[in-house]
């Protein structure tokens, strides 16, 4: 009898030891971004009983682009009188980084509940958008050109996070954040060019461009010339409120 108590302790003893040394976990986020083909893996390490470090990387390359207007393209296109590009066949890739530090109240290590600092850093771009638009040449005389934007993108923020999480003893590991805020500078920068046009031509498309887009979010599009084409820039601020995001993995 006292054998099998023995045995029972010494294996109790060590499936307790392999559950707490667990220091180390990875993980993917399941949202909807992963829907959309925006994948992500997670690396946690854990640095005390009460804190963790952790960095996320995603990756996107897909065909049409969700929420059209967050990357501002309802703007971008006000300036064309015809587009030519169909929007929901334009190419869209990104990529980013988001690490994160993890404070856990109970001193649970890799488990229990947290509440996570983090910061982030998204950046992309798009395939060219083509578009018909009427002007006035150097000569006075109203003419059509074709014009082609490579609009790309950025955001750099952060924001605060409030979840909990699970290790099992086969190291089987569920992350649920509850509610998270993050804020954050969204920017488009697109050059616009065209073969028919001069620096004289696209000062004058600048000036145009300026008069028919509008501002987004209290921030007004920034226009300016070169030799080299059109430049338009755009620049908002974003709050974003998430729930109920949800991750799987293992730990070790």
């Amino acid at each position: 009898m006292k054998k099998k108590i023995l045995i029972f302790s010494l294996a109790s003893f060590c499936a307790f030891s392999t559950f707490a040394q667990k220091s180390n976990s990875v993980r993917t986020n399941l949202t909807i971004g992963l829907a959309l083909g925006d994948y992500n893996a997670t690396y946690e390490k854990k640095l005390t009983n009460k804190l963790s470090v952790s960095t996320r990387t995603n990756f996107m390359s897909r065909t049409g682009i969700p929420f059209g207007s967050v990357f501002g393209l309802d703007t971008l296109n006000r300036q064309f009188d015809n587009l030519i590009t169909d929007i929901s066949q334009v190419n869209i890739t990104a990529g980013g980084v988001r690490p994160e530090f993890r404070f856990h109240p109970k001193g649970e290590g890799l488990s229990g509940g947290y509440i996570s600092i983090f910061t982030s850093a998204q950046f992309g771009k798009l395939s060219p958008i083509e578009g018909k638009f009427k002007r006035t040449n150097s000569n006075g005389d109203e003419v059509t050109s074709i014009a082609s934007f490579a609009p790309s993108f950025s955001h750099v923020g952060g924001g605060i996070a409030f979840g909990k999480q699970w290790v099992f003893g086969s190291g089987v590991t569920i992350d649920l954040t509850f509610i998270s805020l993050g804020f954050g500078v969204n920017k488009l920068k697109a050059l616009g060019t065209a073969s028919d046009m001069n620096e004289a031509d696209y000062e004058n498309y600048a000036k145009d461009i300026s008069n028919k887009m509008i501002s987004v979010a209290g921030l007004g599009p920034n226009v300016s010339s070169s030799a080299d084409g059109v430049l338009v820039s755009l620049s908002t601020f974003s709050v974003v409120p998430r729930i109920l995001q949800f991750g799987i993995g293992f730990s070790f």
